[in-house]
This record gives C-alpha cells, structure tokens and sequence, in this order.
C-alpha cells in the first residue's frame, strides 16, 4: 500500500491519499471501488476456505476418473444418433444387450462372450413379421449398431481414453451377407395396382376411402416416375414445385440428410402434381396432410395386392413393396444418363450404392448383344418382307425368320 500528502490550495489544507493492490489488482479506496473491492474480499475468503477444507479433510488426493456402467453410455448415445429408424434400432438392441449383462457391469469390464451371449440370446428368438428364427445377418447388423455406441465412450469419459472395445464374434465359415432386394415392379402390376385404387367408390365404401386410396395411388406413381422415398415423397410441398423450370426445387433427402436444388419432372409426374393441388384443397403438402407418411397405406396396399392375387411384403417370395419402384426407376434412368446423373436422381451418397438398384434383364442383354453385333433392323426387316412378296416365304417360315432375328 501507498500513502501520501498532498496540499489543495482552494480548500487551503492537507488531504491524504492511498492506493493499494490486492490480488494482482491495483484499487484506490472510493465510493465506485467499494462494490468491486467488497466481491473480491469474498472471492479471497473463500480461496482460503477452500484450501482450509481440503487440508483438513486430505481433499487434495487424485481421485481417478469415473468409469460409466454401460447403461449410462448407452443412454448418452442414444440421443445422439440422428434418424429415427436407427435411434429405434439401437433402443431396442440396447435394452436386451444391457438386461443380458450381470447388474452394474462397466464399460471396461465387457467381453467378447457378452457378444456371444447376445447372438445365442437372438438366435433363439423368432421374428415379428417372418414367425421364423432370426438371420445371423439381422443379429450382426444389430451387433455393429451397438459396438458403434461402445466406440463413442473415449469421447463423453476421459477415463476410457485408452481403452479399447474387444473385438466382435467373426461370422462363420461360408455365410452369405443378406443380398441385396433385386425385384422390378412389372408394368402390369403397376397398372392393374393403379386401376383398382382408383376404382369408383361401391357399396358401403364413402368419399373419404375413396379420398385416401386415389393418394395412394399417386403416390405409388410419382414414386414410380420420380425414384423418390416414401418420406420424400411425404414431405413435397407445393411450393417446391416451379411451373417455369418444370422441377421440383431444394429435395430434401431422407437418408443422406443432403439436398437436391433441383429435380426435374417428366409429364407424367407435373400432371400428378396438378391433380393433388385440385384434390388437397390449398393443403400444403402435396401428398399427406402434414408431411408425415400414412401408415394405414400398409393395411391399403395389403388389401389391394391380395385382392389382385399379388404377393405382397419383403417377406413374402417375389412380394410387391413400393420401395422397389426406386429400383425400377434406377434401372430405367440408367439407360438414358450416366450412373453419375443417376446417383445424383436417387440421393445415393455414393455411385457403389447407385450400383444395387441397377438391374439388368432378358430383354436388356440381347438388346446389348444386338448392338455388339450391330445388326441393322431396317435392312433385315425389308429382306424379310421382300421375300414374302416373291413367294418364298410362308407363314411357319416367316415365323422362324422374325424368331431368329429378334432372338426370342
């Protein structure tokens, strides 16, 4: 502290001044300094108290990390995870995995036998909708959801810094990863679908069902025209659609979470767009009434195929599923563009994915084999008909020619 004298010559006296620092901070005692000076007083005591209390009660020895249960990191995960089909996946793989370990287990004291446990626990488990036993590859794609929450721990506790997750159950020798859904949508199917949603309203059938199958129905063909989801398609707006540009404006795709600025229509697809507006009333959405997909769409395209004699559902042999007319618009976009611009139409985040909704067909390989050999139509075709003219040619003849050339 500082103290001195100094002489003001109007009030003819002596007045003594002080300065003084505290804490690295220099204060002159006044009136404005009172309040500040008072908190830092307070801050001091309390640093005192602090390190009184921690002598005393030997609080200054290291107390190792905490290491979590694997409840707790599970239930930090959870949260995290960003779409809903995955955060319900690993909810449910969570709650068993966590109700087969003993009580209380930390995250370091897990096993690879725990894994083992969950895949014998899963094995003898039957399937909600198949009623069958459950695919090794249903349970190792439930396996891999979990160990990627396992993973994360070094990220929400420092204690895990080091540790590492042991390594899951190898598969066995010569199993096959489920193979990927190769099924086209036939165009008989698809109309003979289209016609009966749009079938007038009979019986006791009212407006509203009729409403709801004609939705369906135009859903099923924009999905068809488009390659787009089921949720994509759910959550078009008519101000996306751009009349000028003749596309659809800022796609917002479900999986990848990126956006297509612009996405071209074909006729067939404006004309759908044009018919909601007149049915949706100046709803905003183009297909649902708040942009979230029907689910009774299931129970509807289940009655509709079975009443047409289709197999209907992922489980059933060569059963129709909407989804699959993503594949059919994959395969047919294919023949016109490159598998770049393909990529690009179906919101695939990589062209190696693009690849699996690319089918080829009977039709398809001889076409490619006619080319290879490039044999001119126009020219075998005049020849035939030429020799139908002179006579040499009759009609089991004629049969053979046409077979033999179009290789069918």
């Amino acid at each position: 502290m500082k103290i001195w004298k100094q002489y003001n010559k109007q009030k003819k006296r002596n007045f003594w001044h002080a300065r003084f620092r505290l804490n690295g901070k220099q204060f002159v005692p006044t009136a404005e300094t009172r309040t500040e000076l008072d908190d830092l007083l307070a801050e001091i005591r309390n640093q005192e108290k602090i390190e009184k209390d921690n002598k005393k009660y030997n609080l200054n020895k290291v107390v190792p990390s905490y290491i979590p249960t694997v409840s707790e990191l599970l239930d930090e995960v959870k949260p995290t995870i960003p779409k809903h089909h995955q955060r319900t996946l690993a909810e449910r793989v969570f709650n068993i995995f966590t109700e087969l370990l003993p009580p209380e287990t930390k995250v370091d004291e897990i096993k690879k036998t725990h894994f083992q446990i969950y895949i014998k626990h899963r094995s003898a488990q039957v399937g909600k909708q198949t009623k069958q036993p459950v695919k090794l590859a249903t349970i190792y794609k439930e396996l891999y959801a979990l160990s990627s929450a396992l993973k994360q721990a070094p990220i929400y506790y420092d204690a895990l810094e080091k540790w590492q997750m042991p390594e899951l159950p190898e598969l066995p020798k010569g199993f096959k990863k489920k193979s990927k859904r190769e099924r086209l949508v036939t165009d008989k199917e698809l109309s003979a679908i289209i016609a009966k949603l749009t079938e007038q309203p009979t019986g006791k059938q009212t407006f509203a069902h009729y409403f709801h199958r004609v939705r369906l129905a135009h859903q099923i063909e924009f999905g068809y025209w488009t390659g787009l989801r089921r949720k994509e398609i759910a959550r078009l707006k008519f101000a996306q659609y751009d009349e000028e540009q003749q596309a659809l404006l800022n796609v917002k795709r479900w999986k990848t979470d990126t956006v297509t600025k612009l996405f071209p229509l074909g006729k067939r697809a404006i004309e759908i767009i044009e018919e909601r507006r007149k049915l949706q009333n100046g709803c905003e959405y183009v297909f649902t009434p708040d942009g979230e997909p029907i689910e009774s769409n299931y129970r509807t395209m289940k009655q509709i195929c079975e009443e047409l004699k289709i197999p209907y559902g992922r489980y059933a042999d060569g059963g129709f599923v909407a989804h699959d007319l993503r594949h059919n618009f994959g395969t047919e976009i294919l023949r016109a563009t490159d598998i770049e611009t393909a990529r690009e139409l179906l919101g695939h985040s990589n062209i190696s994915q693009t690849g699996t909704y690319v089918h080829t067909s009977t039709e398809r390989m001889r076409e490619a084999v006619r080319k290879r050999e490039k044999i001119d139509y126009n020219t075998e075709l005049e020849n035939v008909f030429n020799e139908i003219i002179n006579g040499n040619l009759d009609l089991p003849k004629f049969k053979s020619e046409i077979k033999n050339l179009f290789q069918f």
